[in-house]
């Protein structure tokens, strides 16, 4: 789950070897933390029982849970997830903004910074541009 965490961000496809074992819990993370990506499950690649399974990984979690309850889930398995889309960016970006705004309530409500520090503070802490730091702080 931390792994892909710190993947979140990447503007690429992620590829991963993912044992039989483990595929069931690591759809189910991306499930929670990759809700608007595509994915696709390749088991068995350049065998004879070659299979590759596409949808969402809320929708494969379903799938696959049900074969590992029959026991029917073996072979080596890629997993691939599909770089983020415009929906993610837009999540993110809202994700972001709700962060930056508790955090400058906080600090109003602490009354120890000046408006001016806590501009500067999330500037440097989030990233954030000066004149979105400016309106943030100012429209609280």
């Amino acid at each position: 789950m931390r792994l892909l965490e710190s993947l979140r961000a990447l503007e690429a496809v992620l590829v991963f070897y993912e044992s039989p074992q483990r595929l069931v819990s690591a759809l189910q993370d991306i499930a929670s933390l990759l809700p608007f990506r595509k994915v696709a499950v390749c088991r068995e690649l350049t065998k004879l029982h070659e299979e590759v399974v596409r949808g969402s990984a809320q929708e494969l979690y379903e799938v696959f849970s049900e074969r590992e309850n029959a026991g029917s889930l073996k072979g080596e398995i890629v997993l691939v997830i599909d770089a983020p889309c415009e929906q993610e960016f837009i999540s993110q970006k809202q994700e972001q903004e709700e962060d930056a705004q508790e955090i400058a309530r906080r600090l109003l409500s602490e009354g120890t910074l000046t408006k001016k520090e806590i501009v500067s503070y999330l500037r440097r802490e989030l990233g954030l541009s000066r004149n979105s730091a400016y309106d943030l702080v100012h429209n609280l």
